[in-house]
């Protein structure tokens, strides 16, 4: 019988699915107007999110914790560097006389994220040891260095998202990819006061529960904000 971790675990996946497939149905909805390079990118942050949580799965029992956790916070800030990028985008977009759509340097830098996350899966094992020896008891550790770097990004993300507001045909969409993206970040502020600073005296167990009952709800926004655009592409 599944217990409430693996549950969560399981509707995580299915939000991810379910989010996936809305924002295919939005950038194809949108075609090559100027918003799509806004929507893909998002789009990239979820699959990252989803490829973040396959890696875990795939090698929480065979990498050292601290070399576990700094691969998979790896895959984490391109899923936040990919939403702010598309953030970026929009605002230039709003600003620019001449906007442009998903282009050569979107597909660049895009690609580049893609090609480093794949990347990891291969090299993790093989650098394993070598990650465990060297960070070991490093201020790296110590200070959670790792959880730090994805907070910031995720709050400074977040408020980004909700300084552009997106207009008129993306601004709901915008705020809720602003929650959706403090959420996140959320989860390694719960990291640092658990992980590293041991504030609460609980099992790993229920740290990680109480992360999942953080990252559903920022794929539900996830969600909310792709149904956003596609109630806006059918009222059109």
């Amino acid at each position: 019988m599944l217990d409430l971790n693996q549950v969560m675990q399981y509707l995580i996946y299915l939000g991810i699915l379910i989010g996936l497939a809305l924002n295919l149905y939005v950038v194809k909805k949108i075609g090559k107007g100027i918003m799509n390079i806004v929507f893909i990118s998002f789009g990239m942050s979820l699959f990252l999110v989803g490829l973040s949580s396959l890696f875990v799965s795939i090698y929480e029992l065979q990498l050292e914790d601290i070399s576990l956790h700094i691969f998979w916070h790896g895959i984490i800030y391109m899923a936040f560097i990919s939403l702010i990028w598309g953030g970026y985008r929009i605002k230039k977009n709003m600003e620019s006389p001449n906007p442009e759509g998903f282009n050569s340097k979107d597909i660049l830098l895009l690609g580049a994220m893609l090609l480093f996350t794949l990347n990891l899966f291969i090299i993790a094992p093989i650098l394993n040891n070598a990650l465990y020896a060297m960070l070991t008891g490093s201020i790296i550790e110590t200070i959670g260095l790792h959880h730090l770097v994805a907070f910031i990004l995720g709050f400074v993300g977040a408020g980004y998202l909700f300084y552009i507001k997106g207009g008129p045909q993306a601004g709901k969409s915008m705020t809720f990819m602003g929650i959706y993206l403090f959420l996140l970040g959320s989860q390694h502020l719960w990291e640092i006061l658990t992980e590293t600073f041991h504030l609460f005296l609980i099992s790993g167990d229920t740290i990680e529960l109480v992360e999942k009952f953080i990252i559903l709800p920022a794929i539900i926004f996830f969600i909310l904000a792709q149904l956003s655009i596609v109630k806006f592409i059918r009222n059109k």
